[in-house]
């Protein structure tokens, strides 16, 4: 089990003192299964900088319109592990499920985002279901020149 501190609820924790006149705050937090629980993917860019990465992406038309506005949902900046709110959607790429597998490699192997293949699949959708990066090898017909050409301009 973890305990969840939701992000706009962490200036409360800051303050909250514990002993046993003041239990009060505890309603603020909840116990959710590990199986459930989703942590944003960090990123060691600015937000603002994945933002406008996202956009070139949906300009593209590798990740469904409106994926920009889920940035925040899905990444934070903060080195602490933050929960994704419920009900949030995962990313939708709609463009050929190799280009997203390279895409997601390459931020990790950059160290532009840090996560898992596990996390990843949970953040990032391909026809509705989990896009799963593990055990997707490169293939010489991959046509990648637009992924590549889209991180020089974002991150050379």
């Amino acid at each position: 089990m973890h305990l969840v501190i939701m992000e706009d609820n962490l200036e409360i924790l800051k303050k909250l003192i514990i002993n046993d006149s003041n239990i009060s705050g505890f309603d603020k937090f909840k116990e959710i299964d590990e199986k459930d629980f989703l942590s944003k993917i960090k990123s060691n860019v600015p937000i603002k900088k994945l933002k406008n990465f996202f956009c070139t992406l949906e300009e593209q038309e590798l990740v469904q319109r409106g994926s920009i506005k889920k940035i925040e949902e899905h990444f934070t900046e903060r080195s602490l592990k933050l929960p994704v709110k419920e009900r949030v959607n995962p990313i939708e790429w709609i463009s050929a499920k190799y280009k997203a597998v390279h895409l997601l490699k390459k931020l990790r192997n950059l160290n532009i985002i840090e996560g898992s293949d596990k996390e990843f699949a949970r953040h990032f959708s391909n026809n509705g279901k989990e896009l799963s990066i593990t055990n997707y090898t490169r293939k010489a017909t991959d046509k990648l020149d637009q992924i590549e050409e889209i991180f020089d301009i974002h991150f050379k």
